[in-house]
């Protein structure tokens, strides 16, 4: 039984969201961390990054991951799973 190509498309394309979602969070994290501890360090305050900013690279973060998430979606999406298989 073969899955819809929308189906595929879309299992790829949530993967790859999910998995720079988590690396944009990740470094949103550390980017705030560094900024803290920066401040301290440096400036003798503390510095907390725009909250604006740091939802717009998250979002940044998803679409970069996938727009480039599409190209390997629409491959997978037309193959037959048979020939998908045979080329592992």
């Amino acid at each position: 039984m073969d899955a819809p190509r929308a189906s595929i498309m879309a299992q790829f394309l949530v993967e790859a969201a999910v998995l720079c979602g988590v690396g944009g969070t990740i470094g949103i994290g550390l980017g705030v961390l560094g900024a803290l501890i920066a401040g301290k360090q440096l400036l003798k305050m503390l510095l907390f990054p725009n909250t604006g900013l740091a939802v717009g690279a998250f979002l940044f973060s998803v679409l970069l991951g996938i727009g480039p998430g599409m190209y390997p979606a629409a491959k997978a999406s037309g193959l037959m799973p048979v020939e998908a298989l045979r080329l592992e």
